[in-house]
């Protein structure tokens, strides 16, 4: 446990002592959170929106400032015609397009149903295509409501009517489904992986530069047997308080007597 403590710390001096290192551990995770949680948003806000309005009534200007008024759909055209409307999607300028009929006024004073299109550019990514959708028809939905209980009390009808069944939501921890909230609890430990990563393999690295990376081995091989671990020193100038082994000399031999057999040739 003590070697481990000691590891510990020499890393912790090696980190704080590297401005490099230092300012990539505390600067990487801030930048990696604001990228990934705000850079990178599911929330479709402001989605540009052209209109045309032919009826140019009270009633037709109330219907598109209900679909202004959440901060879903951002008005930004007001044409003349549907080659305009066109014309704008295929410049890819706006995502939706509206068309509002030339009675519609008339026919909502008259209790009649009127009929307004839509047009929505699917060169966008799906699912904003299905979330443009869901928008449009849920504020629709809530337009209709309106305009028939409007009716209703205008026909003097309304005394005992109610909706039979009235629905309530509430959403819990995260009522304004902001996507920040949701992204950057999740990013944390994945950072904090990515910066383990990281770290380990300057420390990889470091050793390698300083040629102590065998050392380290055989430190935690020795280490790992229950041995003794040998010092640094004993590692590259041997341990002083242990004398290295002498090789046994041979005996002299006398003079005049040399360690080749003499050989004798005939005659």
């Amino acid at each position: 446990m003590d070697r481990l403590w000691t590891i510990i710390k020499k890393e912790f001096l090696h980190i704080w002592r590297d401005p490099r290192t230092l300012a990539l551990l505390l600067a990487l995770p801030g930048v990696l959170l604001v990228l990934l949680g705000y850079g990178i948003s599911y929330e479709s806000k402001n989605i540009p929106m052209a209109v045309a309005d032919f009826s140019k009534s009270d009633a037709s200007r109330q219907f598109i400032e209900k679909y202004t008024a959440s901060g879903d759909f951002n008005f930004k055209y007001d044409v003349l015609s549907t080659d305009d409307l066109l014309n704008l999607i295929d410049q890819d300028k706006v995502d939706v397009a509206l068309v509002i009929p030339e009675d519609f006024g008339r026919n909502v004073d008259t209790n009649e149903t009127v009929k307004v299109q839509f047009y929505i550019n699917g060169a966008s990514e799906p699912s904003e295509i299905q979330t443009i959708q869901l928008k449009l028809t849920a504020i629709s939905g809530n337009i209709a409501q309106e305009i028939l209980v409007e009716q209703i009390n205008r026909s003097g009808q309304a005394s005992g009517l109610a909706l039979p069944v009235e629905g309530l939501t509430k959403i819990l921890y995260n009522p304004d489904s902001k996507s920040q909230l949701f992204m950057i609890p999740g990013l944390i430990p994945i950072i904090l992986q990515v910066q383990a990563l990281i770290l380990s393999a300057l420390a990889i690295v470091r050793e390698r530069e300083q040629r102590t990376m065998e050392q380290r081995c055989i430190l935690c091989n020795v280490a790992s047997f229950g041995g003794e671990a040998p010092t640094e020193g004993s590692l590259v100038e041997g341990d002083p308080q242990e004398p290295q082994a002498t090789p046994p000399r041979l005996p002299a031999t006398p003079s005049g007597v040399t360690d080749s057999p003499t050989v004798k040739l005939p005659g």
